[in-house]
């Protein structure tokens, strides 16, 4: 009868030992994901940061070419191009796709 009775103790004392260590493993895992998560969350939030600035670097760029353009646009007349040896064309061609075929031709 004691023997029963410790039996019983033991058998419910290993129950609660493999649920106790099987909630265990799974707050473990569950943390250890949790923790990658985070991780990842923190390397896209740096990604964005670092791609955030980039941009705004190229947009500065850009406004710096497009002033460079707009200076050279301004500076570019007719007498500048015959100045440096350019010359107006004495006749203009145009090229136009023919609708039958995929070629292009000169259209006098």
């Amino acid at each position: 009868m004691i023997s029963n009775k410790y039996k019983k103790i033991l058998e419910s004392y290993t129950r609660e030992k493999i649920a106790f260590y099987i909630l265990l493993g799974t707050f473990l895992i569950l943390g250890t994901i949790y923790g990658m998560f985070q991780n990842q969350i923190m390397v896209n939030i740096s990604s964005v940061s670092k791609i955030n600035n980039d941009i705004a670097f190229m947009n500065s760029d850009v406004g710096e070419m497009e002033f460079e353009y707009m200076n050279y646009k301004n500076t570019l007349t007719l007498e500048y191009a015959k100045n440096i040896g350019f010359t107006e064309a004495k006749k203009i061609s145009y090229i136009t796709k023919v609708k039958t075929d995929t070629r292009l031709t000169l259209r006098d």
